[in-house]
């Protein structure tokens, strides 16, 4: 709806202020990043939830500070990353080889983190 406001002749779209629309379509965004994040770490459900709720939490604070800057996406991808490489380090120490299997970094990871990439030098430069 944000990004519809913006438009001619959609004012009728427009029923919330153009401020709160725009916090939402970032924390909305920022929020996905952090959610697809912790799916991909695959934390059982005590440790899933409250690490979705930190996020939420986390971001919701960080939008209203400053909605504009690079901490919204840089702050949850890199804390997700840390989370998910601390655990996946942790199950190569007990399985004593890669985790996951090569194929998941190479058909999975790999593009995923360059479509991500690209994602968000898009959104930068389109700004």
């Amino acid at each position: 709806l944000h990004h519809a406001c913006n438009g001619p002749g959609l004012s009728v779209l427009c029923f919330m202020r153009h401020d709160i629309l725009e916090y939402f379509s970032v924390y909305g965004t920022a929020l996905s990043m952090w959610v697809s994040l912790m799916a991909l770490a695959d934390f059982d459900e005590p440790k899933r939830s409250t690490l979705v709720m930190f996020g939420v939490l986390t971001i919701a604070v960080r939008i209203y500070h400053d909605r504009w800057g690079y901490g919204v996406y840089s702050g949850p991808i890199g804390t997700a990353i840390l989370i998910i490489a601390a655990k996946w380090l942790q199950k190569m120490k007990e399985k004593k080889g890669l985790y996951p299997d090569k194929s998941v970094y190479t058909q999975q990871i790999g593009p995923g983190l360059c479509f991500g990439a690209l994602a968000l030098m898009l959104r930068f430069f389109f700004e």
